[in-house]
Formats: structure tokens, sequence, C-alpha cells
């Protein structure tokens, strides 16, 4: 199913756990909580209650390369 990012909400400061504003672009190993938009409703869970609904991999449409995996929140 298609689905893009539409907002890059915040990052995520892996030595502290802060979030702070994603300004620019996003860097390999990032870790951001995002917005996406899907053409279809998507039947998920929360991670915490379900690891196989709660989890995602975004995959690039063009190279078919994984660009990110995430979880829902």
């Amino acid at each position: 199913m298609r689905a893009k990012v539409t907002a890059v909400r915040e990052r995520i400061d892996v030595q502290t756990l802060a979030a702070e504003p994603a300004v620019g672009r996003v860097a390999l190993n990032d870790i951001v909580r995002v917005t996406l938009s899907a053409q279809q409703p998507l039947a998920v869970d929360a991670y915490r209650e379900s690891r196989s609904a709660g989890a995602f991999i975004l995959i690039d449409e063009s190279s078919h390369q994984t660009v990110a995996g995430g979880m829902v929140m």
C-alpha cells in the first residue's frame, strides 16, 4: 500500500532520549516521530500491545530499497 511521510514532528536525541525540533533533513539512523498519510485506512495496533501489528517498514517506490522502519505509538 502506498503511504508517504507528511510531517516530521520531532527528532529523538539518542544520548538523552529528549525530543527536539526536527529541523532540516533527517540523517541516517536518526530516530524521528512522523505523520504518515496512507491511500487506505490501516488496521494497526500500538507496538507495545502487538509487535506484529504495530511495526512497519517503508520501501522507496522507485528503488525498492528499505528506507525506514517504524513502530506505531
